[in-house]
């Protein structure tokens, strides 16, 4: 169940001047987030592992779980227990949209996560570091999570606003009101740029541009469909941005695929996989160069006559 992360570390000790600093980046995109699984499967099998990792919304539920030492096949089994609907709900006209939210209430994914978690989980303790982000409403501010019990700020990086309350840092000593960290940056890159990492690997599960051309009947498409909708526009000016902060960015296919798509676990891991898998020749190919480079830089100066 917990994994020894020793077994797929790369070749290099991260105290190693020539050790390749890699860094992992999960964007946000609700129910999509099993596809980060798929990627961290197949790295895992890939035996490319990262030094740190960045996540928000549900990236960061994902990270979390990968980051204490879960294995990702196990966390894709996990999914289909903690997160799926139950077969009637997901039945039922708008039973999606009530699932979701039955789980952003405290009791809910707080509650869940707890189970593989613990009450005590802190992020400065992790084995891997991790940084997640959320939006402070207070200050309209980028808040980077490093420290400090690991739920609190992984449900404060889930607050979707509309759906759940922000979420108060008393342990910080600063007044704040969290939510959702994809509301100012949906694929946290640049967060392992500024600490000292060789390589960004991003990984973007966010939604395709929706087709709206049966939005002109003056009819509203659904609070879902609103829903999905503004995200996408607000995420869409600032994407080329973010996006820029990576050196590769993983794409897994979530064509078709909606906000509250829980159902479909093993569809979406697998296509996380089948992405990330074509992205291994590059992914090898930039190691080998920046660990060139470095060797380069570290060589000992001739001494002169």
């Amino acid at each position: 169940m917990i994994a020894d992360r020793s077994c797929f570390r790369n070749n290099h000790s991260a105290g190693d001047a020539g050790h390749v600093r890699i860094g992992l980046a999960l964007g946000g995109g609700c129910a999509r987030g099993s596809a980060h699984m798929g990627v961290l499967r197949t790295l895992e099998d890939a035996g490319i592992a990262y030094d740190m990792m960045s996540a928000t919304s549900i990236g960061a539920l994902a990270g979390l779980v990968h980051c204490v030492g879960y294995r990702a096949e196990y966390m894709i089994e996990a999914c289909k227990r903690e997160l799926m609907p139950p077969w009637w709900l997901a039945r039922v006209p708008g039973g999606a949209y009530v699932h979701m939210m039955r789980m952003m209430k405290p009791s809910g994914i707080a509650t869940k996560i707890k189970r593989y978690l613990g009450d005590d989980c802190r992020l400065e303790e992790l084995p891997v570091p991790l940084f997640i982000t959320a939006t402070d409403l207070i200050t309209g501010e980028l808040v980077v999570q490093d420290q400090g019990c690991a739920v609190t700020a992984l449900i404060a990086s889930m607050s979707i606003p509309g759906i759940a309350k922000p979420v108060s840092d008393p342990e910080s000593g600063i007044p704040r009101l969290l939510v959702d960290g994809g509301v100012l940056n949906n694929l946290p890159g640049d967060v392992l740029r500024e600490r000292g990492a060789d390589i960004v690997i991003g990984v973007d599960i966010s939604a395709q541009p929706e087709d709206t051309s049966g939005w002109t009947d003056g009819k509203s498409p659904g609070v879902l469909s609103n829903m999905s909708r503004s995200w996408q526009l607000m995420n869409q000016w600032r994407n080329s941005h973010e996006l820029n902060t990576c050196d590769i960015v993983i794409r897994p296919d979530v064509t078709g695929v909606g906000f509250t798509a829980f159902q479909q676990v093993d569809r979406l891991a697998d296509a996380g996989s089948a992405a990330t898998t074509a992205a291994l020749p590059r992914i090898r190919s930039l190691i080998e160069k920046v660990a060139a480079a470095k060797a380069v830089l570290n060589q000992p100066a001739l001494a002169v006559s």
